[in-house]
């Protein structure tokens, strides 16, 4: 299917349980790459899924687009319709990062200047009657230069959360902050509701960096704390006065300088999972790690490491993940499938509901994988869907063109 001038190629196939090739054939920008694959998003409930492009220009040089798709009676993912803010501008990068779930769709944006720059905005989209609309431009209430507010951003029924790595709070300079929104049932817009930052505001620690929301808990992660050991909160909205709570301050069982616990994280229910995309395995740097938390009796504790089953100096294994009920997946962007230098790879481990462990399930890499693809630099899962972005990938010979892969 098309729509204003561009079209997504679906290409089925069988092997490794690759579903579908998702490619952007949108006629290349200035730039000559539109980075398709950036950041993902699948929503299992209602079968939506976004994929965004933050070099994509629509006459801006890198304006950025984000791109639905529907999957139909079929099996196939049709394109559904392009998002693209009413007041999009040159190198606003939309497209960073995106959530979906159920009707609603939000976009990071954080270079949005809006008079100061760099301060970010995040979008708020809705299919009304069969459309994708713009119904807010979220920004923070506080907003400030060089915040970066929308750099990372979750979506959960009726609330959002924005992350803004270098917000000054409390006197402390890039502690960072995130962003509570509700949607109002009346006007249909989202408000703010809440403003989030760490109960030990550590300086740098870039508190809102990795970003998730599932019902009435989130999670921020602040990856830059303790000289970049790294930590994740977990957020809980009260039920009485609705507001958001802190309830625990995750750390890894084995924390080091530069792990970045926390740049990637994501919850689903009482399970939570925060990457550390820089930690160290047997003196190789950079190799990468996961844990998993578990909430038993309204603690949250750790509960399982997710290890890279290859360990490979700078495999980045972590620099993406996303969890579903008793899945989790792994992006490591920078693996080397096949001696395809950074081809990329996408993990999945499952929870033995015996042990409580998270054993490696199966390994994903693309059927059409290239070195320097990247695929795995961003994950989404819900439910049997399962999409990873390779935004580096050649495609329609354009290079760094982009592309995504869909695996059940």
């Amino acid at each position: 299917m098309t729509a204003s001038g561009v079209a997504i190629t679906t290409s089925a196939v069988s092997i490794n349980y690759q579903t579908a090739a998702l490619t952007c054939n949108e006629p290349p920008p200035d730039t000559g790459y539109i980075k398709y694959g950036t950041a993902v998003a699948v929503d299992d409930g209602s079968n939506y899924c976004v994929i965004t492009g933050t070099r994509a220009a629509y006459g801006l040089s890198s304006a950025g687009g984000a791109y639905v798709l529907e999957l139909d009676a079929n099996g196939e993912w049709d394109m559904n319709a392009i998002l693209v803010p009413t007041d999009v501008a040159t190198s606003d990068n939309f497209g960073r990062c995106v959530a979906v779930s159920g009707t609603y769709a939000i976009v990071g944006s954080q270079c949005d200047v809006g008079g100061r720059l760099n301060a970010g905005a995040a979008y708020m989209f809705e299919r009304i009657a069969g459309t994708w609309t713009q119904t807010t431009k979220l920004v923070a209430s506080d907003v400030c230069p060089g915040d970066n507010f929308g750099i990372a951003v979750s979506v959960s029924g009726t609330y959002a959360i924005v992350g803004a790595t270098t917000r000054y709070q409390l006197g402390v300079a890039s502690s960072g902050g995130a962003y509570i929104f509700e949607r109002n049932v009346t006007t249909g817009t989202w408000e703010q509701k809440a403003t989030l930052f760490p109960s030990d505001v550590p300086t740098g620690a870039y508190f809102g960096g990795g970003i998730c929301i599932s019902g009435t808990y989130a999670i921020v992660g602040a990856y830059n704390k303790n000289t970049a050991a790294g930590g994740a909160y977990i957020f809980e909205r009260n039920s009485t006065s609705g507001a958001w709570e802190e309830k625990a301050i995750l750390a890894a069982s084995d924390p080091a300088a530069n792990m970045k616990f926390g740049k990637a994280v994501s919850i689903d229910g009482n399970y939570a999972v925060v990457a550390a995309e820089g930690k160290t395995v047997t003196a190789l740097s950079n190799v990468g790690g996961a844990y998993v938390f578990e909430r038993v009796s309204g603690t949250w504790g750790q509960v399982a490491m997710l290890d890279n089953p290859d360990p490979t100096a700078s495999d980045y294994f972590g620099i993406s993940v996303s969890v579903s009920g008793v899945y989790a997946v792994v992006g490591c962007y920078l693996n080397d499938p096949s001696s395809k230098s950074g081809a990329g790879s996408t993990y999945l481990f499952k929870r033995s509901s015996t042990t409580g462990l998270w054993p490696f399930v199966k390994e994903w890499t693309a059927n059409d994988g290239l070195a320097s693809d990247n695929m795995g630099g961003s994950v989404s899962i819900a439910g049997t869907h399962v999409v990873s972005g390779a935004s580096f990938k050649t495609s329609a010979g354009v290079t760094i063109m982009g592309g995504a892969y869909m695996f059940e």
